[in-house]
Formats: structure tokens, sequence, C-alpha cells
């Protein structure tokens, strides 16, 4: 048996046997579970919560990825993976007594300014309709900033009739279950099925399924409000620095064992082994070691516990996927690196 089937089978044993049995109180990075019992979507979602979690979110195709790889024994008869998203239609929520707002939220583009509309309200389409990240550029918005624009400020609709020089734009009537800021909408053709809630689908390429809501499905929960996002492309380790900041928020912090745990549950679905860029260097003066920040380390994992010693030249810290632990090398060798990047939420 070789080593990815091992750590594979370990970390499936860990995750579905119950005997790693915290509820996540503390957790910073994200984590995840799938229980075993099948429940409606709604009854899924109280699972979920029962540990301080909630059903998943995918924010991109590396969390699809991982979601493919991660729930590969959890498929059903037909090869689906058995697994509730938190994804559902808002029509659900507001049927089951749910919080959504009755009216339905639009955003356009009147005078140049985002605003946010009853989508009831009459307002002239553009003749040409733009995706909606075109549409958003001009105002320095992302989708996510535009959907959480209308979300905080719903009250304020115009509902006086037609507005001139405005055009729609798309914020659909989907949503996830723990507000999560995304846009992650890659359906797979469904025929007739007119599901209000949704389960990953793998076939040629990962998307979403849309499922009934009273049907059953594995709970498949997530935890914690910082997503680790992987860079293949190796880098010097100031370069990743600079990559990271520009791009999500910073290179990984590893500030605890369950950060170190949920490092370890991802790069085991996600990345070939091998040795990634973490924040972490030495103190060219002292010879510690310390965050970005120049927070100093507490909790660490170091190659056969010992703490590198000052060395001649600068050196940095990376994180070995094979080994889980930590290694260091010259801080101008390149590799591939972790950064971490904050959730955002609508509410």
């Amino acid at each position: 048996m070789n080593t990815t089937t091992v750590k594979t089978a370990l970390m499936m044993l860990v995750l579905c046997s119950g005997f790693l049995h915290f509820t996540f109180a503390s957790q910073r990075l994200r984590s995840f579970r799938i229980f075993e019992n099948e429940e409606i979507w709604s009854n899924s979602f109280t699972t979920c919560k029962s540990i301080n979690a909630s059903l998943v979110t995918l924010y991109d195709e590396e969390d699809a990825r991982f979601t493919a790889n991660f729930t590969e024994q959890a498929k059903d008869a037909e090869g689906r993976p058995n697994v509730w998203l938190g994804l559902h239609n808002r029509s659900f929520s507001q049927s089951n007594g749910g919080s959504a707002s009755l009216k339905q939220r639009c955003g356009a583009i009147h005078n140049n300014n985002l605003e946010c509309f009853d989508c009831r309200t009459n307002i002239s389409l553009s003749s040409s309709i733009q995706s909606i990240n075109d549409a958003l550029a001009p105002l320095n918005k992302t989708w996510c900033q535009a959907l959480k624009y209308c979300s905080q400020n719903h009250t304020d609709f115009n509902s006086s009739g037609a507005v001139d020089t405005s055009f729609w734009i798309a914020l659909d009537t989907w949503e996830w279950q723990d507000n999560g800021c995304s846009s992650f909408r890659k359906w797979v053709k469904t025929g007739d099925n007119a599901g209000e809630c949704t389960l990953v689908d793998i076939n040629d390429t990962v998307g979403i399924y849309k499922y009934g809501c009273y049907s059953t499905a594995k709970p498949f929960c997530a935890s914690g409000t910082v997503r680790i996002k992987v860079i293949q492309n190796p880098l010097t380790w100031v370069e990743a620095y600079d990559y990271c900041k520009e791009n999500h928020y910073r290179l990984l912090w590893i500030r605890d064992e369950y950060d170190q745990w949920a490092v370890e549950q991802w790069l085991n679905y996600t990345a070939e082994e091998g040795d990634f860029w973490i924040g972490l260097r030495q103190s060219r003066v002292f010879g510690f070691w310390i965050w970005t920040s120049d927070t100093t380390v507490g909790f660490s994992k170091w190659k056969d516990g010992k703490t590198p010693q000052q060395s001649m030249f600068d050196h940095c810290g990376a994180f070995n996927n094979k080994d889980w632990d930590w290694n260091h090398f010259n801080c101008s060798k390149t590799l591939p690196f972790l950064c971490e990047e904050n959730i955002e939420y609508i509410k």
C-alpha cells in the first residue's frame, strides 16, 4: 500500500469514526466532516450546527476538486457523492420559516452607481447584457461586494417605477446556508430536476446538482472562517509573501494543533507531496522564528521535533505534506506555497 493510500485511509478513519469528536469551537482554518446517517437537507443543517459548523460552501474550482476527492467514499449507487451542499434556493427558506426577504432583491447599475431595487420595478434592460464582473468593474466592486451591498441595503428599494439609464445585473435566487459570499454556480444539467437544494456531482468535471430538499443525503459540514489556498507556481519566499498579500490575505499561519490538522486535511486531498512555503521566517538578529507580522511562534511541528538554530543565511519555513512536519530552507529557494484568505459573509 503506497503512502498516499495509507494517509487517505487514516484520514477517513479519523473523520468518519467519531474518534475525533471536538466541536470546532476554536477552529480558524476551514476543516470538513461527513456524517454517515442520511437526512433531509434541513436536518443536515441542524446536524452541522450541533458541532458549530455549517453545510459546505464551494468558492471555486479548488474547493470543488477537494470536495470531489474528499467525498469519494460517500458515493451512491449512481456514482454521485451523496452529500448535501449548503447551496439552496431562497424560496425553500421562505417556505420553511427562513429569514430570507419576501421581496426579491435585484441589483442594477443606475447613473453609474450600484443600487438595489425590488425586482418588480420597471427597469429597461441594457441592449447588450454584460457579464457580472464586466458590469461591476467600473465601480471597483466584485460580485460578492455587490451582493453584500444589496443585502445590507435591501430596505432602500426603489419601487417608484422606471429608472432612466439603468440596467439589471444578475444577483440570483440561490444562496449558501452559511451566508458565505460565493458566486460559484457550476450547474450540472439536470433535465426536469427542479430541486431547490444541492449535492455535489462528479462526472467528467465537478459540478453542482439540484436535488429535492426532502430527499436524503449525508451532512457534509465545514467549520472555520479562513480558506487555505494552494499556489503551485514555485516562487521565492519573499515573492510568495508578496503574491499572497496582493491576491489573498497573507502567507499561511499555523497557530495551533487545529490549524495544523486543517492544513493536513486540505493538502491530503488537493496537492502532490512536497514542501510549501508558509508565513514563517527566522529573525535575522536573534535567530528565533516568527510569523510574517513579527508574531513569535508558539505551537510548532518542526521535523524531528527540533527548532532550527540560527543560520548564516536567511531561512524561511515550509510545510511538508508527506510527513506533515515543518522544514526550513534558504529563503531564495523556489517552492509552491500556501496562502490564507478570510471568508466574506453576506450578513
